[in-house]
């Protein structure tokens, strides 16, 4: 079984011209999507980006990592 993830930064689930936005094209999106599964709902572990992200790391959560809130991501995290 293979598993391609794709994660971007800044593109909203309804910015794809699969998803119907109006007047984006995204074709190659809309290709993968073709071809595979695409989720329109989902839950994330923190509702920060970085956060979220650090959780593909080995650690579990991201509370070890000090990433669960925009104030740790100006470096004042421990």
């Amino acid at each position: 079984m293979n598993i391609l993830l794709i994660m971007y930064d800044q593109l909203r689930f309804d910015y794809l011209s699969c998803a119907g936005h109006p007047h984006l094209h995204t074709p190659n999106f809309d290709r993968v999507a073709a071809m595979g599964v695409r989720f329109t709902n989902a839950y994330v572990q923190s509702p920060i980006c970085g956060g979220s992200r650090m959780c593909f790391t080995p650690v579990a959560t991201p509370h070890p990592t000090g990433r669960s809130g925009t104030a740790s991501l100006s470096g004042s995290a421990k």
